[in-house]
């Protein structure tokens, strides 16, 4: 009886476990879409791991679990050995002149990509919306309960490779597809763009740098502000996008009269503020009221207000943010930060935007990756150490009981070592939870 090794059982496991997500995976995405053929929803976050590759990874937005992985590698350590040979016979004495052939060995390479991970995002995204649907070994289109075709692609805007994903793919269907699948930036960085954005402002601009201006703790509030006013349309965007566009005119409309009124509103202009909004505003209101019940309407609001404006600001500094003080801009430093925060919220985008999509299931799945590799950065770029993980990783977010099956093919018993050790994991990451709530509360 010949045993194989461990790790070339555990990724046929993994394959196998994955092979059978994608074919249930597929079978709910087919009944929750009922008559639409091949639609689905993508998550799609790509990560250069080392200086030697990169992997790119698609989860299912209606079944939360994973579709596919694509693996970009440029190093061989069976390549690697034979350079190190020619070098050393004195065959070669420039890398420069080695062709492919002259790099060929026995036994399997593990190079299987020519893209930098630098570049190799998009070219992955690319090759991955082919994968979904173009059969590699018959170089056919699939099937229909195997292809994938992509209508919402959620992803983060770091390059271009969303858009590189949804124009392959609708060059492979043809133009009937053109046009109608959509890129959804996740929220996640989409605001943390608008941050950056901010610091980068602050940065090369001194009048909108110092006490009182962009300080970090402002840009926080403001980008905080800003996705509260992103969800709220966000709601008002699926109550009406199909049933009164008026309506949704009018909470768009809203939605980004309130974003630029946020900046003056930090700025002590209160004019262009709504009531719920704005703590200024309701404060002034309550000691308008309080004026009125107890002298009567003799007096005018306005008149009221110029009375009693010491009492509204002293007030407004006990109850608001920042104890009351506001930015110190003029007009032209307000239109350079408004610039910045509308150059990348449109009427265009923000239909899109105020989905509130996330690709956090793809972040969470590097999580769990860098769980058995002991970090995103560990060098394993030489066999296919890192891919074998990935089949891992995948397979298991797919079975619970993964492990349990892998130990009972290799007959690795659990020791009572083994089980003491995860339970206390498991209590000295509760106590942890529980200092960190009770020092919060």
């Amino acid at each position: 009886t010949r045993l194989l090794p461990a790790s070339l059982l555990l990724r046929r496991l993994a394959t196998r476990q994955l092979e059978a997500l994608q074919r249930a995976s597929e079978a709910t995405r087919l009944r929750l879409q009922r008559r639409l053929r091949r639609l689905v929803a993508h998550h799609l976050t790509s990560k250069a791991i080392t200086g030697q590759q990169h992997a790119l990874v698609c989860i299912s937005a209606v079944t939360g679990m994973p579709i596919a992985i694509w693996h970009d590698q440029i190093s061989c350590i069976r390549c690697s050995l034979k350079l190190t040979q020619l070098m050393k016979d004195g065959e070669v004495e420039r890398v420069q002149d080695l062709s492919a052939a002259d790099l060929s060995h026995e036994g399997t390479c593990y190079r299987n990509s020519k893209h930098s991970p630098a570049s190799a995002e998009e070219n992955a995204m690319a090759s991955l919306a082919e994968y979904l649907l173009v059969d590699p070994k018959t170089g056919k289109i699939r099937p229909d309960d195997e292809a994938i075709l992509g209508d919402f692609v959620i992803a983060d805007g770091d390059t271009r490779g969303p858009l590189r994903f949804i124009s392959r793919q609708a060059e492979l269907v043809g133009d009937s597809w053109k046009g109608k699948a959509q890129y959804c930036p996740d929220i996640g960085h989409f605001i943390k763009c608008i941050s950056n954005a901010l610091f980068t402002l602050a940065n090369k601009n001194t009048e909108l740098r110092g006490k009182n201006l962009l300080e970090p703790v402002r840009i926080k509030v403001l980008v905080s502000d800003i996705l509260k006013y992103i969800r709220e349309y966000g709601a008002d965007y699926k109550a009406y996008v199909s049933t009164d566009k008026s309506k949704l005119d009018e909470a768009r409309a809203r939605c980004l009269r309130r974003i630029e009124n946020l900046i003056h509103h930090h700025c002590g202009d209160h004019g262009g503020c709504e009531m719920g909004d704005c703590k200024y505003l309701q404060i002034e209101d309550e000691i308008v009221a309080q004026y009125t019940e107890e002298f009567g309407d003799s007096k005018s609001r306005e008149e009221i207000i110029a009375l009693k404006l010491m009492d509204i600001r002293e007030k407004y500094a006990d109850n608001s943010r920042f104890s009351g003080m506001s930015m110190s801009m003029g007009q032209n430093a307000r239109k350079k930060v408004l610039g910045a925060i509308f150059s990348r919220i449109t009427p265009d985008c923000i239909d899109r935007v105020c989905l509130c999509l996330s690709s956090n299931p793809c972040e969470n799945f590097f999580s769990v990756l860098v769980k058995y590799t002991s970090g995103k950065r560990v060098y394993l770029g030489k066999k296919d150490g890192w891919e074998v993980r990935l089949n891992f990783v995948a397979a298991s977010k797919s079975n619970n009981r993964l492990t349990d099956e892998v130990r009972a093919d290799l007959n690795i018993k659990e020791t009572s070592f083994v089980r003491e050790k995860s339970t206390n994991l498991k209590l000295k990451r509760k106590a942890y939870q529980g200092a960190y709530k009770k020092s919060e509360g």
